[in-house]
């Protein structure tokens, strides 16, 4: 199945529920990683396999996060499911049931867990400790856990305090629906980008936001279709965009400006870079996460799914690669010995 363009979040989540597609993957045995592996990079990529799939969802993949201290792996997908895994067993502790939802996102020190419809539960008691149910196409969490944005439809982007969950401010709006956002590492800057929505006048274009002073630094114009994934290097340097053109682009953040563009083949539904930030990596409509030099744009690794690829996440060492997608399966990928 395509995905094509013009499609708003709630729509793309039922083209995904009526796709018929059924793979049968090949088992592999998980092996325990040590706390001496190597981190992926640049230099180590080609050096990179399968350590194991982890099995457990009954539906597609669409969302891995890994916690703050790397011992946890958290995972959304199909049938509103949300499955807890530990990485040193890579066995699956629990399973939450959501109301919906795409993203999800470790927070408060990684003993919440948080998704794209504002659900929040408690990971010891399992229990639903906030719930803001709004109509909204996306959310993002900072990665220290402590701001919360999201996108009522077509309306202001809202910043929300996770500890009180109250309103602290809002930024101005795109167009039409944003489906791309990410926080830079530090929380000071929000990326977002639009995609056509109900209203079909998407600017098709990335924002780039101070979150301190809830203005509008850039807006980053290139893309030809709907942007599906935005991400910072850890560094908050670069800024990197994917979506259905299907090309990454990657931006200067200081000044705005565009760095280089990497065609992928087909649409790319999330992007991410090493923690390192030598690395991009690309998860593909084409069923395959690419690995992608961040200095030089090259090609340098192509990591085959048995369908399309949804999420990619590496893990805060670098040394784990979570990915996931169509066929149900969360792989992990590390550098061999």
């Amino acid at each position: 199945m395509k995905l094509i363009s013009r499609l708003t979040p709630l729509i793309i989540l039922l083209s995904l529920l009526l796709s018929n597609c059924v793979v049968t993957p090949d088992p592999v045995e998980p092996t325990q990683s040590s706390s001496n592996s190597t981190a992926i990079s640049a230099e180590s990529v080609s050096q990179i396999k399968l350590q194991s799939k982890l099995s457990g969802h009954s539906g597609r993949v669409f969302s891995v996060a890994f916690s703050s201290d790397g011992r946890l792996l958290a995972s959304s997908g199909e049938n509103k499911e949300i499955k807890l895994w530990d990485i040193a067993t890579q066995q699956e502790i629990k399973t939450f049931n959501q109301s919906d939802g795409w993203s999800i996102f470790f927070l408060a020190n990684d003993q919440q867990l948080a998704t794209s419809q504002c659900e929040v539960w408690d990971i010891e008691s399992g229990e639903i400790i906030y719930s803001l149910m709004k109509n909204r196409t996306v959310c993002s969490i900072s990665p220290d856990g402590l701001v919360m944005a999201l996108v009522p439809s077509n309306k202001p982007i809202e910043l929300w305090d996770t500890s009180t969950w109250e309103q602290i401010g809002t930024l101005d709006k795109h167009s039409d629906a944003v489906i791309g956002m990410a926080f830079s590492s530090d929380g000071s800057l929000l990326a977002t980008g639009s995609a056509m929505g109900p209203d079909d006048i998407a600017d098709i274009s990335v924002k780039l936001w101070s979150v301190p002073e809830r203005s509008e630094l850039f807006t980053l114009e290139g893309h030809s279709a709907d942007i599906h994934a935005v991400a910072f290097s850890k560094d908050g340097s670069m800024l990197a965009s994917g979506g259905i053109d299907p090309v990454i682009k990657i931006w200067d953040v200081k000044s705005g400006q565009l760095i280089r563009s990497l065609s992928s083949g087909e649409g790319v539904m999330d992007i991410t870079f090493s923690p390192d930030g030598s690395l991009v990596a690309s998860a593909g409509c084409d069923g395959t996460v690419k690995l992608w030099n961040a200095e030089n744009g090259s090609l340098v690794k192509t990591l085959v799914h048995g369908d399309e690829v949804m999420a990619v996440a590496f893990s805060p060492d670098g040394t784990l690669l979570a990915s996931g997608g169509y066929d149900d399966l969360i792989y992990l990928w590390s550098i061999s010995d």
